[in-house]
């Protein structure tokens, strides 16, 4: 199974709310975390009651075992080509070191602020809650500390992903 293919087997309702892919190796294959970015309880009335009842929680993880010879680079490349996940960014680390490493941490949508906020904006009406709820606080909020970030520090000159060239220009 390739990373595409295991994003391909997630539920529809998960596919839209995956946030951030973990892949890690073990052994001779790699296994792919998908971390659900949903705030359980649902409030939608109209869904069943295990989407609406119990505590506040996250939505579980989904966990794919990844036995394709394809270097992840690539499987990476070819899911980011689809744009199912959005624009995706790797993230911390240079090539090499998340080969050594056996680590890569991927975003999902996020190309920019922009399209993370609208995806995070989509995935609280989903829930049924409203970012506007508070006065848009919350969102608010959010686009403050992405713009305070970025103000603060930018990018290291090694962070590209493997679908450009050093110099941020895509690679055909």
């Amino acid at each position: 199974m390739t990373l595409l293919e295991a994003v391909e087997s997630l539920g529809l309702i998960e596919v839209t709310a995956v946030s951030w892919i973990y892949v890690i190796r073990v052994h001779k294959c790699h296994l792919a975390i998908f971390q659900i970015a949903y705030l359980l309880p649902f409030l939608d009335t109209g869904l069943p009651d295990e989407f609406r009842a119990g505590e506040p929680r996250l939505w579980r993880d989904q966990k794919r075992l990844l036995e394709s010879t394809m270097p992840i680079e690539l499987q990476i490349s070819e899911l980011h080509q689809t744009r199912t996940l959005g624009n995706l960014s790797l993230i911390d680390r240079t090539s090499a070191e998340r080969a050594a490493h056996g680590l890569w941490s991927i975003r999902t949508h996020g190309g920019n602020d922009h399209e993370r906020l609208t995806w995070m904006a989509a995935i609280i009406a989903a829930e049924g809650r409203s970012p506007w709820q508070e006065g848009s606080s919350r969102i608010r909020s959010i686009s403050n500390s992405f713009q305070s970030i970025a103000n603060r520090r930018k990018p290291p000159a090694t962070a590209f992903a493997p679908w450009q060239s050093k110099e941020g220009e895509a690679v055909a």
